[in-house]
């Protein structure tokens, strides 16, 4: 008889165990702050008429389902008006960008952390003129794919780096040229920051 319950007892202790690290969703709620700087390129309006600096980026991881974790943020970016002959009467112009992001930590030792992702955001542009005063509005989307380099401190702070590929994207009420030109943009851009978990 003692066999046999020191038998269940191992059973169950075995299974609780497997089914822990099984768990499908696990509540891990952490947050990225840092700063980002886009570099867009090619022929449109991103690259060639605007400059931009230093935004700001955020990010806050809420939910891990099967190893993936689910996200939502914020960015936003100013460009000042470099090409003023052609884009129209105002000086700079801000986005802003809220975004879900799915990602999946691939620990490389103690240390280090690579964690993909991929993006979705709706990209609100609005156009300032020397007033501060908006004189015109874009939406858009935009698709972003990259990945952090997470360096742990410990189990609370990690500093990260990243990089991602941007594509936005806009269906404007314009012809084919204009609409490849204002409607249209890639960017690689660089993020730094830390993370709190």
């Amino acid at each position: 008889m003692k066999k046999i319950i020191v038998l269940v007892l191992f059973s169950v202790s075995s299974f609780s165990q497997i089914k822990k690290e099984t768990k499908i969703i696990n509540l891990e709620p952490s947050l990225r702050l840092g700063i980002n700087s886009p570099i867009y390129f090619g022929n449109n309006f991103f690259a060639k008429d605007f400059s931009g600096g230093v935004g700001f980026s955020s990010n806050f991881t809420f939910i891990k389902v099967y190893q993936t974790n689910l996200s939502f943020g914020y960015e936003y970016n100013q460009f000042n008006l470099k090409n003023k002959d052609v884009i129209g009467n105002f000086e700079y112009m801000k986005k802003h960008c809220y975004f879900v992001e799915a990602s999946q930590n691939i620990t490389l030792n103690t240390k280090f952390s690579i964690v993909p992702f991929i993006q979705f955001a709706a990209a609100n542009i609005k156009f300032k003129n020397e007033e501060r005063k908006t004189i015109a509005k874009q939406n858009g989307n935009e698709i972003k794919i990259g990945s952090y380099l997470d360096y742990n401190f410990n189990s609370t702070y990690t500093a990260y780096f990243g990089i991602n590929f941007i594509k936005y994207f806009n269906r404007l009420n314009a012809n084919d040229t204009d609409q490849k030109y204002f409607g249209n943009s890639n960017a690689i851009q660089l993020t730094l920051g830390f993370e709190f978990n």
